[in-house]
């Protein structure tokens, strides 16, 4: 009788542990569940994802395994905070290049004010040259060097409007 009474003791014991095993064995145990998921383009701009084929606008999708999913949304979010990174860069660059771009047309319009004064100055020595009181002896010469001058003044100028049109 002792024996029987030693058994009914260790019994329960032998049960818990057991039953403790299983729970946490199951606990530990992943299961994969899998499922045919179908993509259907009913209407345009619409698209319904099911578990059932409705018509035959639906389409199965073929997916890769849970395991390849993980390791590849990993590397999408690794790329995808390398693009941010050289979207920040490209708008940094953008923006370096519309400041440089406002420096550029800064200058020429300065360098075109300064190429109009320029002008102006030769415009008004040569109509002193030509005016009834001037008789000078180099008349002609200075009268040729500022036309030349003249000329290359309206280029300049020409030049600097071409490229501000830009």
């Amino acid at each position: 009788m002792k024996r029987s009474k030693a058994i009914n003791i260790a019994t329960p014991r032998i049960l818990r542990l057991v039953g403790l095993g299983l729970a946490t064995l199951s606990i530990l145990t992943v299961t994969t569940v899998h499922a045919d998921i179908y993509r259907c383009d009913d209407t345009p701009g619409v698209i319904t994802l099911s578990n059932i084929q409705k018509d035959k606008n639906c389409k199965k999708m073929v997916l890769p395994p849970v395991e390849k999913r993980a390791r590849m949304d990993a590397s999408s979010a690794a790329s995808a905070k390398s693009s941010d990174a050289a979207n920040s860069k490209e708008a940094k660059n953008k923006s370096n290049y519309e400041n440089a771009q406002g420096e550029r047309k800064r200058i020429i319009q300065e360098e075109l004010v300064l190429e109009q004064d320029r002008l102006d100055a030769i415009n008004a020595k040569i109509a002193n040259l030509n005016s009834p009181s001037n008789k000078s002896a180099n008349k002609a010469k200075e009268l040729a060097a500022l036309q030349k001058k003249q000329s290359l003044h309206q280029g300049n100028i020409e030049l600097l409007q071409k490229e501000l049109k830009k």
